[in-house]
């Protein structure tokens, strides 16, 4: 029955009223949400200590009443509580968004339309937002009350919270982030990049962070926002996973622009890290020198730098890969047979020949299908050209053409000198057109017809 003071208690304004919402809460343990209203009218006019004593009680309930014990925590943190911090870090992943109680009736007004974001004019539009967290509360800029905390101690919150929850409960594309101010967003990103990622989601969410915030860089028309830097800061970190996160959302213009940090990471350990800056470093306008990458020392970028080859440079870039023949890798070897192969090199057939005994087994099928894929190319290569300029010399082409120059109509002596080849030839798809000529009207030519006829058959081309 006593619940029902709780409220006129909380309007008179009296420290004291704290004291006994307490007590009445004590009666029951278990059921202790309901103090979170009338301690945040309380809290509107005092901020005595035992208030927000009250206020940290409250705000750590939200079981059965979370808004208004959200609403607690706001306002806590609207008075610039410090203790308040640390219950945001025990609630990171739990507080839901609520209004902030102490909100101007200007206040009330952008709260309703939500916290500003630019668009891509760069004109600054609302946000649709009907509440918030805590913890955006401490991050988004312009909010209604201000809080009074400094970068520094929202900066550490954030590392508090990251070693229990970052980075995959952070879920970052929900937060409306443009409205986080710049410095606190690089906070936010770096803190997501540094915390060693323990499964794949975990790297997917960092690799989400870092994209958020190279997004704001490339919209960003600010030349002193603080972002200008992260990218060169992030392309030098000491982790080289997280410098592939990086490389892995840079576009051409970035890649561009931090050339000299992007190619540094060519020569880290880490491979993949190595890979990453390499296929960057391929795909802009003015790209690295293949010489380059065909020259790193890892497999895999060597291998990568090999692949590309042909569409880049064609059948001259045999040169460069020759000597990759005797890579120390077998991958890097195998994949020189492939290119080699592809560019059907005749240049290449020594190298090729000798790979023929290549103590990989593999290596050595490359090499041999490479050298089976030249020899077809440049047998094919020559038999056409025969055929483009006439000068086909194959059987079956040999026996068409002297048919033709066989063929009634045609002068006399050029008959019988194509009649005579076609015997000596011995092909038999002749047969037909001879038989026939044994009826000619000349009988050197029906003869000659005959003789030919009788060679076909004791001597047929085999």
């Amino acid at each position: 029955e006593m619940r029902g003071f709780a409220s006129p208690m909380g309007k008179t304004g009296h420290p004291e009223a704290a004291d006994w919402i307490l007590a009445e809460a004590a009666r029951n343990e278990n059921e202790t949400d309901w103090i979170a209203q009338p301690l945040v009218m309380l809290g509107r006019k005092t901020q005595a200590e035992n208030v927000r004593v009250a206020l940290r009680k409250a705000a750590q309930g939200g079981h059965q009443d979370a808004e208004h014990c959200g609403q607690a925590l706001l306002a806590l943190l609207s008075m610039g509580d410090v203790q308040a911090l640390d219950i945001v870090v025990q609630k990171a992943h739990l507080s839901r968004s609520a209004w902030h109680p102490y909100a101007s009736k200007a206040g009330a007004e952008a709260r309703r339309r939500g916290p500003a974001r630019s668009d891509s004019s760069g004109e600054t539009q609302p946000v649709t937002t009907s509440s918030l967290t805590p913890l955006q509360y401490l991050l988004y800029k312009d909010l209604n009350p201000p809080h009074g905390f400094t970068d520094e101690q929202i900066i550490e919150v954030l590392r508090k919270i990251a070693k229990n929850y970052m980075p995959t409960d952070w879920q970052p594309r929900f937060w409306l982030h443009t409205a986080i101010p710049d410095r606190l967003l690089g906070a936010l990103a770096r803190i997501a990049a540094g915390e060693s990622p323990r499964n794949g989601d975990e790297r997917i969410a960092q690799s989400k962070w870092i994209s958020l915030v190279l997004e704001r860089v490339r919209s960003s028309t600010d030349e002193k926002s603080v972002l200008r830097g992260w990218v060169a800061e992030m392309l030098q970190h000491e982790q080289t996973y997280v410098r592939q996160l990086v490389l892995e959302n840079l576009d051409e213009q970035l890649v561009t622009q931090e050339r000299a940090l992007v190619e540094k990471c060519l020569e880290v350990d880490d491979d993949d890290c190595a890979l990453q800056a390499a296929m960057k470093l391929t795909a802009i306008a003015s790209p690295i020198e293949p010489e380059r990458l065909l020259r790193n020392k890892h497999p895999k970028v060597r291998i990568f730098a090999i692949q590309g080859i042909p569409a880049r440079l064609g059948a001259a870039g045999d040169k460069l890969v020759l000597p990759l023949t005797k890579d120390p890798d077998d991958e890097v070897r195998k994949a020189a047979a492939s290119c080699l192969s592809a560019l059907v090199s005749k240049d290449a057939v020594p190298a090729l020949i000798e790979l023929l005994r290549d103590a990989n087994e593999q290596v050595r099928s490359r090499a041999t299908d490479a050298l089976t894929r030249i020899r077809f190319y440049h047998e094919q290569q020559a038999h056409w050209d025969r055929i483009l300029k006439g000068l086909d010399a194959s059987t079956a082409s040999a026996a068409e053409k002297l048919l033709l120059q066989a063929k009634p109509g045609a002068p006399k002596e050029q008959r019988l000198l194509a009649i005579t080849s076609l015997g000596a030839l011995g092909a038999p798809e002749a047969l037909p057109f001879l038989i026939e000529w044994t009826s000619d009207a000349d009988a050197e030519i029906a003869g000659k017809a005959k003789a030919a006829i009788t060679q076909i058959h004791l001597n047929p081309r085999k």
